[in-house]
């Protein structure tokens, strides 16, 4: 029940449209949060270590990304793991256009706080979309020179 608990929290806030302060405070100290992709074009993949980057990372997700629903579809809890199915409607501002995002995350909790996070999405449509607003080619190898800097 706490984490069922502690996540209905986190998810409370993630609707709210907290600040980035305010999401990190829910995570631990020594956190793992990753959005493992392999693209340099879409600025929030990657892994972050440290409440600190993601609070920052947050707030710059906000400055790209406008969310316009998030819905959880299945919500399965295991003790002090989770692991949450939904989609997610968001407004590009670079290309000013919706897309659908399907996700799957995976919560590890410690004394009420997420410990580690891991969110796996389709992001293959935003790769595109950012890439096309950054006017960046569709050869990975040329992006990941090219992008350095922009974000």
């Amino acid at each position: 029940m706490r984490t069922r608990r502690a996540l209905a929290h986190y998810f409370g806030q993630v609707e709210l449209r907290a600040p980035g302060v305010v999401m990190a405070g829910l995570f631990t100290e020594d956190l793992v949060f990753d959005i493992p992709q392999p693209s340099a074009a879409i600025p929030w993949s990657g892994a972050l270590r440290t409440r600190e980057e993601l609070a920052t990372f947050i707030d710059r997700y906000r400055a790209d990304v406008l969310p316009q629903s998030f819905e959880l579809r299945q919500f399965i809890v295991e003790g002090s793991h989770a692991i949450a199915l939904g989609e997610l409607v968001i407004w590009l501002r670079k290309t000013h256009q919706y897309l659908r995002v399907g996700f799957a995350s995976h919560y590890t909790l410690q004394d009420d706080l997420v410990s580690q996070l891991k969110i796996y999405e389709r992001s293959h449509e935003l790769d595109g979309a950012e890439r096309e607003a950054l006017g960046l080619p569709d050869n990975p190898e040329a992006v990941s020179h090219q992008v350095g800097g922009v974000y």
